[in-house]
């Protein structure tokens, strides 16, 4: 039968010839409609996306995916899946009648990203070191600070510290996700070791020269 008021009769003849007719008026409901969207049905690992259900329905359960949800009950929620997750939400209206929606959000891994100092992330003053970055699915780098750096944009730089410094290197996929590394670079303070004053002794004494320990 279709959404409406429709009547139903029951007619009942005894062995008599005898006769009876009940009418039973039955009300058909309509299921509330239901509608699942994304603020972003693509997301980087980590990050969040805003479900909204659209629906004339009063009460909504989040009956699938409901463990990477904020709540799980409502019209608006906030979802953090770890993997690619199906969210499905079950409304139900005034009358009891129930209806379900279901999305897919997709989850993206990170970058990956690791750094290498050659020839060593240690230097002498006014010396310089090649920072290399290994990212294979990287296609945009940058350096910060950006301080005693050649460029600040590639995926190989190099660095002439003047001081200790640690680099963040961030990097960006195809897809828009990124993930970051960093390295240090320390400066060695090799100066020449200070003996003392100029002096003067008699033949045939000693003299401790003491220059220090120096690493």
């Amino acid at each position: 039968s279709s959404v409406g008021t429709t009547l139903w009769y029951v007619s009942l003849t005894t062995s008599l010839g005898e006769s009876t007719r009940e009418v039973v008026t039955v009300n058909i409901t309509a299921s509330p409609f239901v509608n699942i969207s994304a603020l972003k049905s693509t997301i980087c690992s980590n990050d969040t996306t805003s479900l909204f259900v659209n629906s004339n329905g009063f009460k909504t359960i989040w009956t699938l995916g409901g463990s990477s949800l904020n709540i799980d009950t409502g019209k608006i929620v906030v979802a953090k899946p770890l993997v690619n997750t199906t969210f499905t939400a079950e409304v139900t209206n005034e009358f009891g009648c129930k209806n379900n929606s279901s999305i897919l959000i997709i989850v993206n891994p990170l970058p990956s990203v690791s750094i290498n100092a050659l020839p060593t992330n240690i230097v002498c003053p006014k010396d310089s070191v090649s920072l290399i970055s290994n990212s294979p699915s990287a296609v945009s780098y940058k350096w910060l600070p950006n301080s005693f750096l050649n460029n600040s944009s590639n995926n190989t730089v190099i660095c002439k510290p003047i001081n200790n410094i640690t680099y963040t290197l961030i990097v960006k996929d195809f897809i828009g996700c990124e993930n970051t590394s960093n390295i240090s670079v320390a400066v060695r303070d090799f100066s020449l070791p200070k003996l003392g004053n100029d002096t003067s002794i008699c033949l045939g004494d000693s003299l401790v020269l003491n220059p220090g320990i120096y690493t």
